[in-house]
């Protein structure tokens, strides 16, 4: 399990702390990639920075804190605004922290 912690860089009163798997996050990422319209492996690339995510996640490799919290940060930049945010992004993308 991955707890990350979240906080928006120009002020550190508002504190997000969230626990996901990574299995929950590689879930997200393919909600992305739905969402998108996109590939899993393009999903995984734009939020990761690498299209072998999930599939080292479903090898057992773990996202390190600092990776996962940038994955999801970066999930809830690029999630669409006509559709709705799973309740995890919503929670990442209300605590402002900047991509």
């Amino acid at each position: 399990m991955v707890t990350i912690m979240l906080a928006p860089c120009a002020d550190l009163c508002t504190i997000a702390t969230m626990m996901m798997t990574d299995d929950e996050i590689a879930r997200l990422i393919r909600g992305l990639a739905a969402a998108r319209g996109w590939s899993e492996s393009y999903a995984a690339r734009r939020a990761t920075g690498s299209g072998d995510t999930l599939d080292r996640i479903e090898r057992g490799v773990s996202l390190t804190m600092r990776r996962a919290n940038r994955v999801m940060t970066n999930i809830a930049r690029l999630w669409p605004d006509d559709k709705p945010m799973p309740p995890s992004v919503a929670a990442v993308s209300a605590s402002g922290v900047a991509a």
